[in-house]
This record gives C-alpha cells, structure tokens and sequence, in this order.
C-alpha cells in the first residue's frame, strides 16, 4: 500500500459544491474515476458529513457504497475539549484558572527561552554545566493535537537548567523571569504540571495509535478503554504532602530533581 497526496486544490468558496466541484477536477486531471473512490475522511463539519448537501452525500451519488468517516483524532480532541468546558461550572471555576495558568506558563517560557538568542544561550550554558541533556522547548497549538503534550514534556525535562536560568535573570529584575519562578516553584503549580505530563502522555499514545497507517479497528476500542483506566489510575495530589507544610518549592530542588527524573516515563 503506497499512501500519497494528489493535490492541494484552491477553493472558490467553502460550500459543498464548491468542495466537490474541485475534487471531481482533481480527479478528472488525474484520470482517476469518482465512482473508484470508496472513503472520505473529514473533521465532521455538516458542509462535509450533510446527509443531503453536504460533501459525503454526493459522493454517495456517484459511489453508494463509499463510507465517510469522521477522523478519529479529531473526535478524540473534541472530547477533551468537551471535558474542558465541564471546568466552566462554579465548583470548578479554580481548577480552569489552575490549567489556563499552567497552559500561559508554557507559552511565556517558550517565548522567553526560545525566541531569544541571549537568554537560549545562557539556558544551554546551564545545562552544560549541570551535565544535563535539555530538548526544545514546545509552543502550544490548538489545531495540533500533540502540542499540549510535547510542551508539557519539555518543560519537564528542562526544568533544572530553567530554574537556574530563571534565578539569574531575576536577579537582574526581569520581570518576566521573576513571575515564572515563582509560579515554577510553587507545589501546586509544579505538581499540576506533571499530572498533566502524565495525562497527556496517555493520551498521546493512543492518538498515535489512531494515526498508525496500519491501525486495526478492531482494537481500536480497547485501546480507549485501556486509556481511560490509566487516567483513572493516576493518583492525584495536589496539596503539599504532610511532612512539608510549605507551598515554596525553592528549598528543595533536591527533591524536584527526583521528581523530574522519576517523570521521564516511556509509555
């Protein structure tokens, strides 16, 4: 089985017809026959899944045989995003605040190492010196199901030689670094980190799985349900343990870096 693109066509506009105007003249160009076609994956937009207009009816005229999947990444996305939303209620209005933090925190540290060449050097010099392997720090897309756990990951990994980093620009008064100490070094924030290291790393694993080329459909289900054990699985602490009843992280990096490294987890 060989697996191509044939064309990237410009569309007039974003109508059904339009839509399926240009795939019968992608088609025609290519002198392939619109009845061969047996599958059409979309993202589950009614101007691609319309029983009567939309792009899968259509089809259905020309092949009534074709099946028109909604992608199963997609689906897996907008049930997180479902999920997400459930945070909105009053009792869980902190813990929205708690992962819009987190989230901003790993935007504004991308943004602050990343994209400048004088604090990026002095975060490899860092590393180097505390004879500690770093990876690139991840930006944050919404259209890109991985980032969230790619990003998070990272900043894991990175953690040490960040801190010290941090320390030295806040001690020059940058505000920027002085803010991201402090949110970095708090225990809630830092365990809200992990715990979503842990998350996201089941559930990337199994939207790799649904990316897999020769993926077998009939697992598919029990990979969610195995998904969905290991996440309830996870134990959740997010208050200071009782022998240390302190919110500030800075006295005990030994500890953090036991933490990073019992982290670094393979799925």
């Amino acid at each position: 089985m060989v697996t191509q693109y044939l064309k990237m066509e410009k569309l007039n506009d974003g109508t059904a017809e339009s839509i399926f105007s240009a795939y019968l003249s992608v088609m025609e160009k290519y002198h392939k026959a619109p009845e061969d076609c047996f599958s059409q994956g979309s993202d589950g937009a009614s101007v691609m899944t319309g029983c009567e207009n939309g792009v899968s009816a259509k089809q259905k005229e020309t092949n009534p045989y074709s099946v028109n999947p909604h992608c199963i990444n997609h689906r897996l996305n907008l049930a997180i995003s479902q999920i997400a939303k459930t945070l909105e209620k009053q009792e869980n209005f902190q813990h929205k605040r708690d992962l819009e933090a987190a989230q901003t925190t790993m935007s504004t540290v991308y943004q602050f190492i990343q994209l400048s060449s004088t604090h990026l050097q002095k975060f490899k010099d860092m590393s180097e010196l505390l004879e500690i392997e770093i990876v690139k720090f991840r930006t944050i897309f919404d259209i890109r199901w991985l980032s969230y756990g790619d990003g998070v990951r990272a900043l894991i990994r990175n953690l040490l030689p960040l801190f010290a980093t941090l320390e030295i620009e806040a001690d020059y008064g940058n505000p920027t670094a002085i803010g991201l100490l402090n949110q970095l070094t708090s225990y809630k924030h830092c365990a809200l980190l992990h715990l979503m290291a842990d998350i996201h790393g089941i559930i990337d694993h199994l939207s790799r799985v649904f990316q897999h080329r020769d993926v077998c459909f009939s697992v598919v289900r029990d990979k969610a349900c195995i998904c969905v054990l290991l996440i309830n699985s996870i134990p959740v602490f997010m208050k200071p343990p009782p022998r240390r009843g302190v919110n500030d992280m800075r006295t005990c990096l030994s500890d953090i870096t036991d933490t990073i490294k019992l982290s670094l987890y393979t799925f």
